[in-house]
């Protein structure tokens, strides 16, 4: 199955086969802003059974939506805060305090309005990656795009722990090995 890129909540919810679903959010006016995107896009590109993306310019309630059909959910963010130099993954832990918030829409808020609608969320994942920029620009710098490299291969890590079976060869696929 190839994974479906949702462009907007109005899409409709990913399908119920879907195991993860990945949400790249940002401003692509704003340079190194969009980074999400441009990663959400990229993995998109690989057509991994089991999982959906979202390309979306930010986090809105509808997000809900998206999420809570699927068993595990990854958020992918840029990152200006200089306390993190890398990328990091860290599991959304959700605490009493993460309620929506109608003017404040983060990975936690949205899992807690996910659990208050839905009864029920996904595992989840925030994937924040560094940027030294977001000025009006399209495109991302140079250091953006070396920190895009980092994240998908972490991001790949991540998938091959949660849906290995989604990474697994058939016994005949080595097409060195194929008689056609």
């Amino acid at each position: 199955m190839k994974s479906d890129s949702l462009e907007s909540p109005d899409s409709g919810p990913p399908e119920r086969s879907s195991q993860v679903i990945i949400i790249g959010y940002g401003n692509e006016l704003r340079g190194d802003d969009a980074i999400g995107r441009h990663i959400v896009r990229a993995i998109e590109a690989q057509h991994i059974r089991g999982v959906v993306t979202a390309d979306l310019h930010q986090l809105l309630p509808e997000t809900v939506e998206l999420i809570c059909p699927c068993r595990f959910a990854i958020f992918v963010d840029a990152c200006l805060d200089s306390a993190i130099s890398e990328v990091s993954v860290t599991p959304v832990i959700l605490r009493a305090a993460d309620l929506w918030r109608t003017h404040l829409a983060n990975p936690e808020s949205l899992l807690a309005l996910c659990q208050a609608i839905h009864g029920r969320m996904p595992e989840a994942w925030w994937v924040r990656v560094p940027v030294f920029t977001v000025d009006f620009a399209q495109g991302l710098s140079v250091a953006a795009n070396h920190n895009k490299t980092v994240a998908l291969d972490k991001i790949d890590r991540l998938l091959k722990r949660l849906i290995p079976n989604s990474f697994r060869q058939p016994k005949n696929s080595d097409p060195l090995n194929s008689h056609a």
